[in-house]
Order: structure tokens, then C-alpha cells, then sequence
């Protein structure tokens, strides 16, 4: 897997699956190599989990298997295949907290995006954002909310909202798989 970073924003390029003629021994969910290594394909959605559940924060899909990942310093980094209890009792807790912490603030739901617009107003070209949801469920009542430019207060308070959206989800699959783990070994 190929990884670069740009500031605060990572890239992740996992190799492309092997041609039929260079497949191998099919074992398990992946195959054995002529050279007597175990590798596994991902689906798109497998690795987003995977990304998304080992770091604690959302990728982003590019193209042709490319993910970004932001730089988020409250994400807390899981090993899940860990089979520590003390170690898997700590992060429950952990991400428990961490949740209640994104809850305290509004969270949008999750059919509602961030969209760019571009119109020309006396020669000069304007862009703005708008949230917008299929539910009534914006903080006006509404289905869209005009945020401004990306430097005006609800653009980036709308942002901050998705974010803790999409942490929200992460953190609830990563409790689910804790709360698995933790009864398996019970």
C-alpha cells in the first residue's frame, strides 16, 4: 500500500488486484502467492471499513482506489484485531466518550451534503455553498441552508457538523465490532 501526505490530508493507493494468470492458491479470502504470501483483495467499500475503523476517521474516495484521509488529532487509532481485554475495555470507554462529545453539538442527517455553486455576477464569477437535506431536518427548518463562501461561520460550522456525522458512524461500527470482540471472549 502507497501512502503520501500533503500537511494535514493523507493518501492511501492499495495495489491493484493480481491478473488471473498470477492469482495463485486461492485460501480463505484472499490467495497464496508462488512465493508463499497470503494477499487479499479489498472491495471499495472493504477498505473504506477497513481505513475508516483502523484510524478513526472517514475516508474519502478519489478514483481508480484511491482514498484521502484528513489529519484528525481527537481520532483515536484502533487495533481491532487486538485480542487484549483490558486493551478493548479501554477504547469501549474511550469511544463512549468520544461519542457523547459529538453528540453535544447539532449533527445533520445523513442524506444532507455540502454543494458548491458558481454563477457570474457583473463579470466576476461568485461562488457559495449550500447544505442541503431531503428532510426537514436543517437547523432552519428547511431543506437548504446557504452557508456562504468557505470563510463564512455556518460553512465551516456546517463542515464541523458532517465531520462529527461521519465520526459518529465510524465510532458506532468500531463499538459494535468492540462490543463483538469483547462478548466472543466471554
Amino acid at each position: 500500500m502507497l501512502t503520501g501526505s500533503l500537511a494535514r490530508l493523507w493518501w492511501l493507493a492499495p495495489s491493484r488486484p493480481r491478473s488471473a494468470n498470477h492469482a495463485g492458491t486461492p485460501y480463505n479470502d484472499g490467495v497464496i502467492t508462488k512465493w508463499g504470501t497470503f494477499e487479499k483483495c479489498y472491495s471499495h467499500t472493504e477498505l473504506k471499513y477497513l481505513i475508516e475503523d483502523t484510524l478513526g476517521v472517514p475516508a474519502r474516495y478519489l478514483t481508480h482506489n484511491t482514498y484521502t484521509v484528513a489529519h484528525n488529532s481527537h481520532a483515536l487509532p484502533l487495533v481491532i484485531h487486538n485480542t487484549d481485554r483490558h486493551y478493548l475495555a479501554q477504547c469501549r470507554s474511550l469511544l463512549y466518550s468520544q461519542q457523547q462529545e459529538l453528540e453535544s453539538a447539532w449533527i445533520p442527517t445523513a442524506d444532507a451534503i455540502i454543494e458548491k455553486h458558481q454563477q457570474i455576477q457583473r463579470g466576476h464569477r461568485y461562488c457559495y455553498f449550500r447544505l442541503k437535506s431531503r428532510s426537514c431536518s436543517l437547523p432552519n427548518g428547511k431543506r437548504t441552508m446557504h452557508l456562504g463562501n468557505v470563510t463564512n461561520e455556518r460553512y465551516l460550522d456546517a463542515v464541523g457538523a458532517i465531520e462529527r456525522r461521519d465520526l459518529l458512524r465510524i465510532n458506532e461500527r468500531r463499538l459494535l465490532r468492540i462490543e463483538a470482540i469483547l462478548n466472543g471472549m466471554s
